[in-house]
């Protein structure tokens, strides 16, 4: 009775209004936090960067570039001044800022030597379009001076020609002049800005009124560098154009065919001697190009420095929204380093913030259910990549990652050819002349498949010709037997400046993330120590020793390559005394933050740090030097535990796959 009755009645599964909703996951910062920070950097550059550099403009046209004896209050109301800084401005002033921003990048690729430097920055295209706009800048910076001068003082004969009625098509000495001296001061200014690595992007901790390039003490001391490096280049531009004139002019001239196109327009050019005395002769030109092209290095070198001040400024832009946690985290996951610089910045405030707001955002942050993975997962997966990824480059020094080892290409495909080959005539029993002759062919066709190459090839070098002292190149060798001793001497102190590896370089190559990394080690140190009291569900605790962990193994190597470097200075000169000393100022960046982050971390724990085995002893360790502490640290946990940030390197590892379940410290009782 119940078999017949349970095969007759259908049992209908009941619908559930409930449906299986995906899990919310952080949005990106393309989405939410870059967009909020482009408007401020563009708000920087309206009214920080242009009205500031126009304002220099102004006042360097009035007190510089006045052609009347009017008083500089008088100047100052007059139109003209007004329209001529503008001008000035827009041709020689903005196209150098706009410049600065198309090419700013974030990927710092610095050299060891300044012939390197110069080397790779040369083959960039940015580079010499940029040049390009200096020399542009300046020649229309030079038409606006000209226009002016011609205009106030008419006796200067500024034009192209010179007024002869039998040569009408000589060129203007003066002319000249002005042009290359301009075109001179373009290319060093530029080239100032390639050895200075102005187009990388430079992290700024704060402003402060005391950084304001238009504060007395700051101005003064750009007007006098570059009036320095004005004068240093015009010195050198004059001799430039004395040599010319006496050596390579005169050689021009009698080629058979540069000497018809030229004679025409610089023939004049050659009559009479150059001497030492003929600048003094013509002293207002040499001082008209000289103010010229020190108001016009001025000029960009102001608007260049207040780039480099306003830009990396911190900003708070992830308070203005609904939820600024959720910025924030967002803003860590950006794909460019500079939003990233932002992020971490403004993360860091809220982190080591003493205030109630602060304290409020912290404990949301550590009780965020609504996203999988968590808000504080994300930040510390994130931070953690970003630490391993800058470890794997400090232990590669630098250097790019090696390329997976190739598989060699075997032998299988010729001989299983041969093989098929070989099966395919013992299955005829019938062998015909053509079957014959179309299996010679094959066989001579499967000899010309190029084979793979098992053993390396002999490559035959050419022989060059080697002088005594190493040089390869005949002309430069038999230059440097004929030349006398003390020339060999500055050209080979010259060029050991020029190729020389610098120790700093080395260390900023080996660290090009420095500050980002310790704006990363301030955000965990400071959300780890205040975890203690404002983490309601322990959820921070089982990522610190794996924190800790992983700022250890990077102090361990920091301080192994300080030591070297240490080693050095017992050694060599002075000189590298000093280069040693820059480089421990920037692994100090990295280090310094890493010291007083476990330092902060041990003393806010102290002995409830279980699995790291701090002991009383190293809580007073901490509270006295950081440094002690770090390091005995630091050894106890290398010869524990493998290091976190070797894992690190794979950066599509799962941060699930981190969780060891040994790491996880027992729960701390909260009050509250």
């Amino acid at each position: 009775m119940f078999a017949s009755g349970n095969a007759s009645t259908r049992t209908t599964p009941i619908t559930s209004t409930f449906a299986t909703r995906p899990s919310t996951t952080v949005p990106p910062a393309a989405q939410t936090f870059e967009p909020l920070a482009k408007s401020v950097l563009r708000h920087r550059l309206l009214y920080s960067i242009f009205g500031y550099s126009s304002a220099f403009s102004l006042a360097s046209d009035v007190f510089l570039a006045g052609g009347d004896d009017a008083s500089v209050v008088v100047r100052l109301l007059q139109p003209s001044a007004w329209i001529n800084a503008s001008l000035r401005w827009i041709v020689g002033v903005l196209p150098i800022v706009v410049l600065r921003k198309v090419y700013l990048t974030h990927d710092a690729a610095p050299a060891p030597s300044p012939s390197k430097i110069m080397r790779g920055a040369m083959a960039k295209p940015s580079t010499r379009r940029s040049i390009a706009v200096y020399s542009a800048s300046a020649i229309l910076l030079l038409t606006l001076n000209l226009m002016r001068t011609s205009y106030d003082q008419e006796d200067m004969h500024f034009g192209v020609f010179v007024n002869s009625r039998k040569h009408p098509y000589y060129l203007n000495g003066r002319l000249i002049f002005l042009v290359l001296a301009q075109l001179w001061f373009a290319v060093s200014f530029a080239l100032r800005n390639v050895m200075l690595e102005r187009f990388v992007f430079r992290w700024s901790r704060a402003a402060s009124s005391s950084t304001a390039l238009f504060m007395p003490k700051n101005l003064i001391q750009l007007l006098v560098t570059i009036t320095l490096f004005a004068f240093c280049s015009f010195v050198l531009y004059d001799v430039s154009f004395g040599l010319a004139r006496m050596i390579v002019l005169p050689v021009l001239l009698r080629l058979p065919v540069l000497r018809t196109v030229l004679r025409p327009f610089a023939g004049h050019f050659v009559k009479g001697n150059w001497t030492l005395t003929l600048p003094l002769r013509h002293l207002y030109l040499e001082s008209h190009a000289f103010v010229l092209g020190m108001t016009t290095l001025a000029n960009w070198e102001f608007a260049e420095s207040l780039f480099d001040v306003y830009i990396p400024q911190p900003m708070k832009v992830a308070s203005t929204t609904a939820d600024p946690n959720v910025t924030l985290i967002s803003g860590i996951t950006s794909t460019d380093p500079l939003f990233l610089h932002f992020a971490y910045a403004e993360l860091r405030d809220v982190a080591t913030d003493d205030s109630a707001a602060s304290a409020a955002r912290r404990t949301a942050l550590f009780s965020d259910q609504k996203f999988s993975p968590s808000l504080w997962s994300t930040l510390a997966r994130e931070a953690l990549l970003r630490l391993g990824h800058d470890y794997q480059v400090f232990l590669r020094r630098g250097n790019p990652a090696p390329a997976p080892p190739s598989v060699p290409v075997s032998a299988a495909s010729s001989e299983t050819f041969r093989t098929a080959l070989d099966a395919a005539s013992s299955q005829s029993d019938i062998q015909s002349p053509s079957t014959t002759r179309t299996a010679a062919e094959v066989e001579r066709r499967a000899k010309d498949v190029s084979m793979p190459e098992l053993f390396p090839l002999c490559i035959v070098t050419p022989y060059r010709y080697s002088s005594s002292d190493g040089s390869t190149d005949p002309c430069g060798g038999l230059l440097a037997h004929h030349s006398p001793p003390w020339s060999r001497e500055v050209v080979a102190r010259c060029d050991e400046w020029w190729t020389r590896e610098r120790i700093n370089k080395v260390a900023e190559m080996c660290l090009p993330n420095r500050e980002l990394d310790a704006l990363v080690v301030e955000v965990l140190s400071g959300l780890v120590c205040a975890s203690l009291t404002e983490d309601r569900y322990g959820v921070v605790q089982r990522d610190i020793p794996r924190i800790i962990e992983a700022f250890l193994s990077f102090l361990s190597a920091l301080e192994e390559y300080q030591a070297e470097g240490d080693s050095r200075i017992l050694e060599e000169k002075e000189r590298t005394r000093i280069e040693v000393a820059r480089a421990t100022e920037a692994i100090c960046v990295v280090s310094d933050s890493l010291k007083s982050g476990v330092a902060d971390i041990v003393r806010t724990f102290g002995d409830k740090l279980v699995r790291v085995q701090v002991s009383p002893k190293d809580c007073e360790e901490a509270s006295v030097d950081s440094t002690v502490l770090a390091s005995k640290l630091t050894k106890r946990m290398n010869s524990t535990y493998p290091t976190i940030l070797d894992r690190a390197k794979e950066t599509q590892v799962d941060y699930q796959r981190w969780t060891v379940s040994e790491y996880t410290l027992p729960t701390v009782k909260r009050a509250g």
